[in-house]
């Protein structure tokens, strides 16, 4: 998957003045928190998660919205036909909760019960992924969706006179060819996830 393509269909979609009433996702966040509370549904998973998915390739059928197990129900469970197991989980959170880390072991729990390799926590201003269903606390992937989304619409000191891709620096490039790389489709194509590089 070619990250430029990737963050333009993801973070170049969340930028644009139409993500909102009140413009793009920086935008929105930039709202009080009082009157953002309870936008998990409406905004973190409808209008953040669902595209990020379409971004990495996945289409509807591939896509288990509040599946449910033993009393358990993330708020995404990913599966293709390619993969013999689930792909990935995704644990949505308001985007006024601001301590993310905090729901690892939420996480966790859900993809141990689904058998899951990888997770995804995400309230909309971050996103944290993490590897396996163990103990390991540390996050393998930490982007700041909404920093990116003010580099990339020109807004943040380190655009730099630059908009779009252009403007985002490497280290939010490295973060995205991580993510594409390791959630993307591909990556789970052939029956086990794939770990392959790909080029920021």
């Amino acid at each position: 998957m070619d990250t430029k393509d990737f963050a333009e269909a993801f973070v170049g979609r969340l930028a644009r003045d139409d993500f909102h009433a009140s413009g793009s996702l920086a935008a929105y966040l930039s709202i009080p928190e009082k009157d953002r509370s309870g936008d998990e549904a409406n905004i973190v998973d409808v209008r953040i998660s669902r595209v990020l998915l379409e971004a990495l390739g996945y289409t509807g059928s591939e896509i288990d919205y509040n599946a449910n197990k033993e009393n358990l129900r993330p708020d995404y469970v990913v599966r293709i036909r390619d993969f013999p197991e689930r792909c990935f989980i995704i644990e949505d959170k308001a985007t006024t909760e601001r301590r993310l880390e905090a729901h690892r072991p939420q996480l966790g729990g859900y993809m141990a019960s689904f058998r899951c390799p990888r997770g995804l926590l995400i309230n909309g201003a971050h996103i944290l992924g993490y590897d396996d269903a163990g103990p390991i606390t540390s996050a393998t992937l930490q982007f700041s969706i909404q920093t990116a989304i003010r580099i990339w619409n020109g807004e943040d000191i380190l655009s730099a006179g630059q908009i779009g891709w252009d403007a985002l620096p490497q280290p939010d490039r490295d973060a995205l060819a991580v993510l594409a790389r390791r959630y993307g489709r591909v990556a789970f194509e052939g029956g086990c996830p794939s770990n392959r590089r790909s080029d920021p």
